[in-house]
Order: C-alpha cells, then sequence, then structure tokens
C-alpha cells in the first residue's frame, strides 16, 4: 500500500466538528493559520517564518519556532502518495489515507474560513480502525 514512503502525516482537525466531518465525508486534510493566507508563495522556510510572524505579530518566539514548520511542511513538503493519519476526536477512530493531490488554499469556501480551516489537501481515505489497533 505504502511502498518506499519514509514519511507518515498525522493530522489533527480537532476544533471544528463541521469541518472535521466534512474532510472524513468528502476526502480532504485541513488546518488552521488563516492569519497567514495562502501558503504557496512562503516556499522556504525563511518565507514562511516571516509570514507567520507577520500573521500572528503578537506570537511569542517559542510559538513561532514550533508552528511555522508544521505549516511549511504541509503545503510544501507533504507529497501525492503519502500516508495520512486523521485521529478523529469524536469517534475515538483512526481514518488512514493517502494524499491525492497538492496543496489548496480554499478561500472560496466559506465554511472552512469561517472556521480556520481553509489550508486543505485531498486525501483519499483507505480505511478506519478504532485507535486501540494502534
Amino acid at each position: 500500500m505504502f511502498e518506499n514512503k519514509s514519511r507518515l502525516w498525522v493530522v489533527h482537525i480537532a476544533n471544528d466538528e463541521q469541518s472535521a466531518r466534512r474532510a472524513q465525508d468528502e476526502g480532504f486534510i485541513c488546518i488552521g493559520w488563516i492569519n497567514i493566507g495562502n501558503l504557496a508563495p512562503h516556499d522556504t522556510r525563511e518565507k514562511m517564518k516571516a509570514a507567520y510572524k507577520k500573521g500572528f505579530p503578537d506570537a511569542s518566539d517559542g510559538s513561532i519556532r514550533s508552528s511555522y514548520g508544521q505549516v511549511y511542511r504541509f503545503a510544501h513538503e507533504m507529497n501525492v502518495g503519502d500516508p495520512v493519519v486523521y485521529p478523529i476526536k469524536s469517534s475515538r477512530e483512526i481514518l488512514i489515507g493517502e494524499i491525492a493531490g497538492p496543496y489548496r488554499w480554499a478561500d472560496d469556501d466559506a465554511q472552512l474560513v469561517a472556521a480556520d480551516y481553509c489550508n486543505v489537501r485531498k486525501v483519499t481515505w483507505i480505511k478506519r480502525v478504532p485507535r486501540i489497533a494502534f
């Protein structure tokens, strides 16, 4: 299934039940950090760090160091075909899938924008398993 893959991505969608349900039903993963805007132009770690600082001017240096890399990896290091795991907070299950599309800034989706989850990647969900299986 995931031959020769050295990375496993884990994405949590815990703060908005509607976005989480849509991600499961419609086949995508999403993250927040809407204040940064479209992540695509920030194609180096330095650019992403600067964009993070601009989007979150009150963030501490520690918060910036621990967060901007997550956003950068979501937009620029995930690859189509990479495995992804999504722990479903509401059901104590885990969805296992495969990245199926490039990064997309979904500012045309009012619900995702309102929920602060408009950084999106398509996913093909393969299997749902209980967390206890891990």
